[in-house]
């Protein structure tokens, strides 16, 4: 059986103990190490466990450590209890057709409740991704994966519920409703260029389903040509699979340089 490999944000027992007090976010009880840029998102992922009483003392050793190390912490919740001023909020807006305005929902709230759930909130952040709704599965993988989930675990949940994601695209161009369409926030635009980039071409097609700004649509035209529902799962399942293999082997590499 091969040895298991020590993820980038985890310590041995011996490692911790060879550190001084001062590389600890807690230094008292010896906690939330911040001996690099990985222990940084670490800290940043599981700051919301630590007591309250200490959030405040730990929440400037963060913000600190990171400027030390050139590590941009974005996260309100820590900004706020070290005193700094918030920047501007990330919202997804919703309108339902008739309001007076749009519900404004937290994005980073919604990150990390996603986070919270491990696989199944990863799973859940890429269905909502792979829909026509906007929203970035990579945020919750990249920071799942920082914690020390499986890598392979984290691209099957990525890609499974992106590609269901997908498929409800695909789904709502069988309906034919071109009107309904627009409404959801594809544009004619962009169907125009999935239509063009599909001419010729067939379910397989559904592969390049993870493009940013044409990929929704192209699933969206494929169920309006009705192409095989199988294939176009399939292709598109290799797609997306691929991508996220590429995303976080990227954040992985990234993480070689500090």
């Amino acid at each position: 059986m091969a040895p298991k490999t020590k993820t980038p944000d985890r310590l041995t027992v011996e490692e911790r103990r060879e550190l001084p007090a001062s590389a600890f976010g807690i230094p008292e009880t010896r906690e939330f190490p911040l001996v690099d840029a990985a222990h940084i998102r670490a800290a940043e992922a599981y700051f919301r466990y630590a007591p309250d009483d200490r959030k405040a003392a730990l929440a400037r050793r963060i913000l600190a450590r990171a400027r030390e190390m050139g590590v941009d912490v974005r996260s309100r919740v820590i900004r706020g209890w070290a005193g700094e001023a918030e920047g501007p909020k990330k919202s997804l807006s919703l309108s339902a057709r008739g309001a007076e305005s749009p519900v404004r929902i937290d994005m980073e709230t919604i990150t990390e409740f996603l986070i919270d759930w491990g696989y199944w909130g990863l799973f859940l952040s890429a269905l909502i991704a792979g829909s026509v709704l906007p929203f970035s599965s990579e945020a919750v993988m990249v920071v799942l994966a920082g914690m020390g989930l499986d890598p392979v675990g984290c691209v099957v949940a990525a890609a499974l519920g992106n590609t269901l994601g997908g498929m409800t695209c695909y789904w709502i161009g069988t309906l034919g409703k071109t009107e309904w369409i627009t409404r959801l926030g594809v544009s004619t635009r962009q169907l125009a260029r999935a239509r063009k980039f599909l001419s010729g071409r067939g379910a397989l097609m559904a592969f390049f389903a993870f493009l940013p700004t044409i990929g929704e649509a192209i699933a969206i035209v494929l169920g309006l040509m009705r192409s095989n529902v199988w294939l176009t799962g399939s292709a598109m399942l290799a797609g997306k699979t691929l991508r996220y293999i590429v995303v976080l082997a990227t954040f992985r590499g990234a993480l070689s340089l500090f």
